[in-house]
């Protein structure tokens, strides 16, 4: 397989302005797709082969579709516009949030915030008495309370700090979703779609590529895989 993609990579004149690479996408394992039983037949024209009963992605035609992606949103953000990553499974979580971060985008990387796209309004006014009662804290202002009381409102933040975290800045809905997985947070993806927002991501064999405006063809399983398509991301979205 490693010569076959090697050659493959020797015989094809594509030029990627973001260094991206057939052989540095296979060692980080973006070609490894799901189970031959496990797949959605839209993602055909995506599959290379099929070895061990695995579909193997056509590295090929995730560059091509990467390169595109990542011209969109060099494009977005430099139009002013936010991204929202989300990422709730637990190969995603650290991911995430780092790119996030070092990137100035908000993110969600536990438990799905329902209605931040379809009920912005109401999360706005969440979002507000979080950062209110985060300021409150910090100020000592929470000191007149008893000491049950305060115990309540250490809890509360740490529960709001958990799943509103990383959206905790969001002052607008955001103009376009990036999610690792559709499969896993298809309720982030049905709400965004509703809303009109831009959807992109990464769609490995067993999901529905149709249901995307941009994506990846790749496998999204490995930490490898992963953080060479966050990495990328991230070079992209500082410069």
């Amino acid at each position: 397989m490693v010569k076959e993609i090697k050659q493959k990579e020797e015989n094809w004149n594509f030029q990627s302005k973001y260094g991206l690479k057939i052989e540095d996408m296979f060692n980080a394992g973006l070609h490894l797709g799901h189970i031959k039983s496990k797949w959605n037949p839209k993602m055909a024209p995506y599959v290379f082969t099929v070895r061990n009963g695995v579909r193997i992605i056509d590295l090929e035609k995730t560059i091509v579709r990467f390169e595109e992606i990542l011209d969109f949103l060099k494009k977005s953000v430099s139009e002013g516009k936010k991204i929202l990553f989300v990422g709730t499974r637990f190969q995603d979580k650290d991911i995430i949030k780092e790119l996030a971060e070092k990137t100035g985008m908000p993110y969600v990387n536990n438990r799905w915030v329902g209605g931040l796209f379809t009920n912005f309004g109401i999360i706005v006014k969440r979002l507000k008495y979080f950062r209110d009662l985060e300021n409150a804290k910090q100020k000592g202002d929470l000191g007149k309370y008893t000491k049950k009381e305060r115990i309540m409102f250490d809890k509360e933040l740490a529960r709001l700090e958990k799943f509103m975290g990383g959206i905790k800045a969001l002052e607008k809905c955001p103009d376009i979703i990036f999610i690792f997985d559709t499969i896993k947070d298809v309720y982030a993806l049905r709400e965004a779609k509703k809303s009109g927002s831009v959807v992109t991501a990464v769609v490995n064999t067993e999901a529905n590529p149709a249901r995307c405006d941009y994506f990846i063809p790749a496998g999204n399983n490995s930490f490898a895989a992963l953080k060479y398509i966050a990495g990328k991301i991230e070079e992209v979205l500082k410069k």
